[in-house]
């Protein structure tokens, strides 16, 4: 069962008062690892190892402080020597590890400060150790619990959106149906390079083409969403008008709509 984070912040507050005169990175680096990862009630032994042998882009080899493959690596310095040196060898290991097995967070430590990125998100934090119990959630992807930063939509998309909108209105407006404009696929090019695919309904596709604020409508194909009586003996008609394929040469239960293009000016 998953610890509470006041339990875990408890625990937190214990492992900073116990490790607070610590300094010597050789003699007490894997038991203050053990004891880390027991704040989250996690077996260290059971996730991550300790010096990981690495071979350097410049043929040099090394060996990473504590590696767990694909979700972090730590680099541990004695007290009072900085963390430039170990930010540098950091570096240095994580190119050259399989692709496979590069992880995301990135932890170094002279046991009185602590420097967490999270490449991903390329968020840096640093605190001290006595600050521990305030930052445990920044360690929540030891539990598997990934933190989610949530950033404005890109304009590229937040115009994207407004245009669908605007020509599903300009689709109305120049005589389609609800019945064909309730579709499974949609893929609407707005100019060079611009494809958008959209999802619901029931019919396979509708297909547009064009550029700017004018759109065309090439074809729509699927089953509508309804189907007259007449439509299921002779086939139905889209609205160009003419019979699709389920009455002559096409499975029976499939129309589609080969009618001439339609056009539509989008509003605004």
């Amino acid at each position: 069962m998953r610890l509470s984070w006041n339990e875990i912040r408890s625990r937190a507050a214990a492992f900073a008062r116990e490790w607070a005169d610590a300094a010597c990175e050789k003699g007490e680096t894997q038991s203050f690892y053990n004891e880390f990862f027991a704040i989250f009630g996690v077996r260290r032994r059971t996730v991550a190892r300790y010096e990981e042998h690495v071979r350097r882009l410049d043929d040099t080899h090394g060996f990473i402080d504590l590696f767990w493959p694909g979700v972090l690596l730590v680099e541990q310095k004695s007290a009072g020597r900085g963390l430039d040196a170990a930010r540098g060898q950091a570096g240095a290991y994580f190119d050259a590890l399989p692709e496979r097995d590069r992880p995301r967070y990135q932890l170094l430590c002279d046991f009185r400060t602590f420097e967490l990125l999270d490449r991903d998100e390329r968020e840096e934090s640093r605190f001290a150790l006595a600050d521990l119990p305030a930052h445990v959630e920044r360690f929540g992807f030891i539990l598997g619990v990934q933190r989610r930063a949530f950033r404005d939509q890109d304009p590229v998309n937040v115009e994207a959106s407004e245009l669908v909108a605007r020509l599903h209105d300009a689709l109305k407006a120049s005589g389609y149906s609800e019945r064909w404009r309730a579709v499974r696929g949609c893929r609407v090019r707005f100019g060079p390079g611009d494809v958008f695919a959209l999802r619901g309904g029931r019919a396979d596709a509708l297909h547009v083409g064009g550029s700017g604020r004018h759109a065309v409508v090439v074809s729509c194909r699927g089953e509508p969403a309804g189907r007259s009586r007449e439509g299921r003996r002779g086939g139905d008609r889209g609205p160009g008008g003419r019979l699709g394929r389920s009455g002559s040469r096409g499975r029976a239960g499939r129309g589609e709509d080969e009618g001439r293009a339609r056009e539509c000016r989008l509003p605004g």
